[in-house]
């Protein structure tokens, strides 16, 4: 991350850096639902798997590190897991941002990956949490 940052620092001297966190895969209890196999459209929130909180403890360490990152090279973090965390795989279908391991009721591009709500309300949260300021 160091070399990134200072190679958008030689680009550019005066940027604004703003290292961008993860978002939130994990329920606010530590629970993920990677199975989602109801029909579109629905409210079912899928197959909770706990895992024994190692989702949740990864989560933790990538975002802890990116913090550490972003501090020991001047640069702004934006904790993008704390303004999802209720939008992770667990959330209903009508609020989820990240598709399961076998997604079948929402739309997205990719397994294990935002969806195409969770494209847009990522795009648009450092919008308003960190460039407006």
């Amino acid at each position: 991350m160091k070399h990134s940052i200072q190679r958008v620092h030689q680009a550019a001297p005066n940027a604004q850096i703003t290292v961008v966190g993860y978002p939130a895969i994990s329920a606010r209890n530590g629970a993920v639902c990677p199975l989602r196999t109801s029909a579109p459209g629905s409210t079912d929130v899928g197959f909770n798997l706990d895992y024994a909180g190692l989702v949740r403890t990864g989560e933790d360490q990538v975002n802890s590190a990116m913090y550490k990152a972003a501090r020991a090279n001047g640069v702004q973090y934006y904790d993008l897991r704390a303004d999802s965390i209720n939008h992770g795989r667990c959330a209903p279908d009508s609020t989820r941002w990240v598709s399961g391991k076998w997604e079948y009721s929402v739309p997205h591009n990719l397994f294990n990956h935002l969806t195409h709500l969770g494209t847009r309300n990522v795009a648009q949260l450092p919008n308003s949490k960190v460039l407006a300021h």
